[in-house]
């Protein structure tokens, strides 16, 4: 199976919060290994196969993740995400368009998917692992996105950014054209978000 690729070039924002403004030197480190995606019973595919949404899958799969670790698992019903992903590209969506993440990660925070909102967001130094490893301890996962190679990514080609830390990242074996991808699997580096639900 092959994933359909989305995530737009970044868009930046001075306005959006930075972590390490919040972080306290007091913070104890993280843990050497974590593991939250383990209580998630499987990962729907959002339509990613057909569609370049990612970013939105990746909001799909962030509140599966956060809810199955906090109590009971909610997996986001599929049309839901693509509605969502709609909202940027038109209906029907085209084959591989895609999204900025800022602009999923604020209307998420506005208008939410089935009712699933964020109520933050924070960037971090993509630099710096001990950053992203700490957001994701203290958050549950992070949102990230990554340059593929080739349209569309094979699950054979993602690998981990984080040497011993990571469980996904993607990088293809074959350099034709660049494109980019979503993840929201804990822990990689970009963006993360706290949930409301």
């Amino acid at each position: 199976m092959a994933y359909r690729l989305g995530k737009n070039r970044p868009v930046l924002d001075d306005r959006t919060m930075r972590f390490a403004s919040y972080v306290k030197p007091a913070l104890p480190s993280p843990p050497a290994t974590v593991s939250y995606g383990a209580k998630v019973d499987s990962w729907p595919m959002y339509y990613n196969d057909q569609y370049g949404d990612c970013t939105c899958a990746a909001a799909g799969h962030m509140i599966q993740n956060w809810t199955a670790n906090a109590s009971a698992e909610i997996t986001v019903p599929p049309p839901s995400v693509l509605s969502f992903y709609e909202h940027f590209v038109g209906t029907p969506p085209p084959p591989d368009k895609g999204c900025d993440m800022l602009s999923v990660l604020k209307y998420w925070r506005r208008d939410g998917i089935d009712r699933h909102k964020v109520l933050a967001f924070t960037s971090i130094d993509l630099q710096n692992q001990a950053q992203a490893q700490s957001a994701c301890w203290l958050f549950g996962s992070i949102y990230i996105g990554w340059r593929c190679r080739t349209s569309p990514c094979r699950p054979t080609s993602i690998r981990s950014p984080f040497r011993g830390w990571s469980r996904r990242a993607a990088r293809s074996a074959t350099p034709r054209r660049t494109r980019t991808t979503a993840t929201a699997s804990p822990p990689c580096p970009m963006t993360r978000t706290i949930s409301t639900s």
